[in-house]
């Protein structure tokens, strides 16, 4: 089934887990509010505000993350592939939003990364950025946007990997964004880094 939409984002969630010992997504997550979240639910809140246009993609036996998205109205797709890494969780998204002109590519073990950050993205896209990034103090993180131009490049990827070759390969073609939040640095792979 695809979805047709101008700028789309893609929240990438159906990893396994391993380093961190349980399914992090579903970890207890509380916000500068006090309020307690999943950390799925943290991120897909932002991205969702920022992008309506946007799914989850979750692996097929994920049944916990699957009923707190279905809870919260988020739209998701399941990965059947997704023992292939996240080449595969990219494509999967890509072809949910198939005729989009641009995917923000958002990553679910992120929930430092601020509403903003996911509008500024989408923002460079709909202004004609062929790749746009956020940096902090000049390092590169996440979100990463990818125009209609890198559709094929995208489907094409293999394995655990994301577009870090995509934005080697076109360093000249990257809008950066500089951005005041360092949650774009931070992914989560261990309980103490919450």
């Amino acid at each position: 089934m695809s979805h047709t939409t101008a700028v789309a984002a893609v929240l990438l969630a159906s990893g396994f887990s391993r380093r961190f010992g349980a399914c992090k997504l579903m970890y207890p997550f509380k916000d500068e509010n006090g309020e307690t979240q999943t950390m799925v639910e943290r991120c897909a809140k932002h991205l969702f505000a920022a992008v309506p246009d946007a799914v989850v993609v979750v692996r097929d036996d994920d049944t916990a993350v699957q009923a707190v998205l279905q809870k919260n109205r988020y739209p998701w797709v399941s990965n059947p592939m997704a023992s292939e890494g996240m080449s595969a969780a990219i494509r999967c998204g890509i072809e949910y939003f198939v005729d989009a002109s641009g995917w923000v590519l958002a990553l679910g073990d992120m929930p430092y990364i601020p509403a903003g950050v996911y509008g500024q993205v989408a923002e460079a896209l709909r202004d004609g950025a062929a790749i746009a990034q956020p940096q902090y103090h000049g390092q590169g993180g996440h979100p990463v946007g990818f125009s209609r131009i890198y559709q094929q490049a995208l489907l094409q990827l293999q394995g655990d990997v994301g577009g870090r070759e995509i934005l080697r390969a076109h360093k000249k073609r990257i809008r950066c964004i500089n951005v005041d939040s360092p949650g774009i640095l931070q992914d989560v792979d261990s309980p103490n880094q919450l």
